[in-house]
Parts: structure tokens; sequence; C-alpha cells
């Protein structure tokens, strides 16, 4: 059976982390999202997120960021193990979903 949890260890939580992955990480163009991807030598992939205020107000910001989480979360076991990915939307005015995000993650490893 696949595990769909989404630990706290599969997040990047700590801003060293996140500066990391900016600085020593390949930006990488997966419409309609961004991505900054780096090895990060564990046996498990980790999730951090980068919605600006110009995605919009509160309540659609805290969509995209639960869009992007879920669609982690269920295709984690699909993507290769071992990386630090950032997400960030490129489309200020979309309504982001589920599916469309998951196609663009596996895209990102294609």
């Amino acid at each position: 059976m696949v595990d769909l949890s989404f630990p706290k260890k599969c997040r990047l939580l700590k801003e060293n982390d996140y500066k990391a992955v900016y600085e020593g990480g390949r930006k990488v163009k997966a419409w309609p999202i961004l991505a900054y991807v780096r090895p990060n030598g564990l046996e498990y992939s980790r999730l951090g997120m980068a919605v600006s205020k110009k995605v919009g107000h509160s309540p659609r910001r805290n969509r995209v960021k639960r869009i992007f989480r879920e669609s982690f979360r269920l295709s984690r076991h699909e993507l290769p193990a071992g990386y630090d990915l950032i997400l960030i939307p490129l489309d200020r005015a979309r309504d982001y979903t589920l599916d469309e995000v998951q196609r663009a993650l596996k895209r990102l490893f294609a």
C-alpha cells in the first residue's frame, strides 16, 4: 500500500533550507508553476512554497498553497526521491486545479 501522508520531515521549514535551494538549485518551468529543484541527499523529497501577495488576498494564497501541498502529497510516490522543491505560481489570475499541478510536478522530472 502506498503511503500518501505528508509528514513534517517532507516539508522545507527553515530559512537556510530555502536559501540552499534558491542558490544551489535548478530553476525549471512547468506551466503553470516555476520550481527550484535541488538534490538533498535524503531518501525522501521535501516541499517548500513561495506564494507572494501578488497572487491575491490571503484566502486565495492559502488555496494555492493547499493545492500545491495536496498535489505533492498525492504525487510524491511517483516522483523521484531525494530532492528539495520550491514551488512558485506563475499565473497570478489562474485558478489552480489539483490535476494541472500534479501534471506539472510530473513534467518537472520528465
